[in-house]
């Protein structure tokens, strides 16, 4: 549908050129004006109309996947045995059932979805720069490409720094967790002060975590953004110079259509390089999630099992039982 959407929505500096040319060259008319901007007005709404239910649909799919993995992971935790839930703090299954799944969530719902429509938007108008002059749009893409690497190479610096923030995040969840329903005891025994420090320590350290991507961020978001801007120095001082020296290749009314390509193709840059962003957070959110669900399952029924008769009666018998404490628990 986007495939549909997308041409339709960014059709509109096309008219803009042909209206322009016609205009110069004294061809245009009051009825090929009319038919023009109404062709202009009609492609739009059908375009907004079309991607309104294509995001619709896909935030519908997205919704449904973040709710079939939450009903999973607490069917999943459930299931675990009592010594799993022993080890494992409960502030960290939380923090992963809540704060890492809503981070996934984010991703299918918001930044898959943008994704998807700049990827779009970037082929189709950038076909519609190089149907309008070869010349002037490949010159003007180039920088673009640059941009693409600069992206490629945020990614792969920043996946790791993202791993660190939300491992980071599971600690101070599960810490506030584990804290809070043993409150009365840390006032009791007047831990307070301990407990703060203890916890300022891992809020620092997930402050810590934070800034260095954030760093990274700064550091190669407004390179890609200078190279976008780059391109629309080369489409006006390109196209300007054809047109300066009378060159067949280029006229006026592409100069135009090009001011009005300019932002379709920058802004799509500027998006997939957010949206890359926010798709490396969820990655690190999903590797923690999945690394819940595929912890094999302690307590598992066998083939013949059978479901007690109820009221249950009876008595229960406990022979060679035996318990250890564990030395740490999993974080």
């Amino acid at each position: 549908m986007l495939l549909v959407a997308v041409p339709l929505m960014n059709f509109h500096p096309l008219v803009w050129g042909i209206v322009a040319d016609k205009l110069i060259s004294g061809s245009l008319t009051s009825s090929s004006l009319a038919f023009w901007l109404a062709v202009m007005l009609f492609t739009y709404l059908v375009g907004v109309v079309v991607k309104a239910i294509h995001t619709y649909l896909l935030e519908k799919a997205g919704q449904a996947f973040v709710r079939d993995i939450r009903v999973d992971l607490l069917a999943k935790f459930e299931h675990q045995s009592l010594a799993y839930h022993h080890e494992t703090h409960s502030g960290e299954l939380v923090t992963r059932i809540i704060s890492d799944v809503d981070a996934m969530e984010q991703s299918v719902l918001q930044g898959l979805t943008s994704l998807l429509g700049e990827l779009v938007t970037f082929v189709v108008v950038a076909g519609m720069v190089l149907w309008i002059s070869p010349l002037v749009g490949s010159v003007s893409i180039l920088p673009l490409a640059v941009s693409f690497i600069f992206i490629r190479m945020y990614n792969r610096r920043v996946k790791s720094i993202y791993s660190g923030v939300r491992s980071r995040l599971g600690k101070i969840g599960s810490f506030v967790q584990d804290r809070l329903t043993g409150v009365q005891e840390t006032q009791a025994y007047g831990q307070q002060g301990a407990e703060e420090r203890a916890f300022a320590k891992k809020a620092n350290a997930f402050y810590e975590a934070s800034i260095k991507a954030s760093k990274l961020r700064q550091i190669y978001f407004p390179i890609v953004s200078v190279f976008g801007f780059i391109n629309n120095i080369i489409m006006l001082g390109v196209g300007a110079w054809l047109i300066m020296n009378q060159s067949t290749a280029f006229t006026i009314g592409g100069l135009l259509a090009y001011r009005g390509f300019w932002w379709r193709l920058q802004s799509p840059i500027r998006t997939i390089a957010q949206t890359s962003d926010i798709l490396q957070r969820a990655r690190a959110s999903a590797a923690r999630v999945f690394e819940i669900m595929q912890a094999p399952v302690a307590i598992i029924d066998t083939p013949n099992a059978q479901l007690l008769p109820k009221p249950v009666r009876g008595s229960v018998k406990l022979e060679n039982l035996s318990f250890h404490y564990v030395s740490q628990k999993r974080s």
